[in-house]
């Protein structure tokens, strides 16, 4: 009984002569896998839900105020204090150049 040593350059030759085999194997092994991962798919078991509500602000001064990082509902405190959007803005301007 002759032994020889197997080297890497022999299992590279099998592998080329039954190339059809390996890749017949790899694509059933995929398929199979593949085939499995939907059925044993899990269950959703949360939903979620989510609603946004968009208001739309009409004034400038509103609009300015939310830029500078204010909000609404302090400039809706302060809204009589202007007559005109203008001068809540050049308020707003005098504000954030102080600080």
């Amino acid at each position: 009984m002759a032994q020889y040593e197997v080297t890497l350059r022999d299992y590279w030759r099998i592998l080329r002569r039954r190339k059809g085999v390996v890749t017949f194997a790899a694509f059933l092994l995929g398929f199979f896998s593949f085939v499995l991962a939907l059925m044993w798919q899990p269950i959703p078991e949360y939903t979620a839900n989510a609603k946004i509500q968009i208001e739309s602000n009409q004034s400038i001064a509103s609009l300015t105020m939310e830029s500078y990082g204010y909000s609404v509902d302090a400039y809706r405190v302060l809204a009589g204090a202007f007559e005109t959007d203008e001068e809540a803005r050049a308020f707003l301007v005098n504000l954030t150049a102080r600080g």
